[in-house]
């Protein structure tokens, strides 16, 4: 944790070419943590969504992987979601 706390008061000093490399970086690394829970996905997985406005009990299945998002189904047919696979925690 300390260094989070270096990055973080780093970032309250930086200017705005390093901010933008720091975007960057970000970026790339969130988009590779996104393929990765993709790739990991195949329809019919059971999931769970964490999202605030969404019980974590519930239980869901994959019906779809788009390109950016995936598709799922409460099992019990309850309801529909399309979820960014950030979002979603294989059961």
């Amino acid at each position: 944790m300390k260094d989070l706390n270096s990055v973080l008061q780093f970032i309250k000093t930086a200017k705005k070419e390093e901010l933008q490399a720091i975007k960057n970086a970000y970026d790339i690394k969130k988009s590779e943590i996104v393929h990765d829970i993709k790739s990991s996905l195949k329809v019919g997985d059971n999931v769970s969504i964490n999202h605030r406005k969404i019980d974590q009990r519930r239980m869901f299945f994959v019906t779809k992987i788009n390109g950016v998002n995936v598709k799922v189904e409460e099992v019990g047919g309850k309801g529909k979601y399309t979820v960014a696979p950030s979002l979603l925690t294989k059961v």
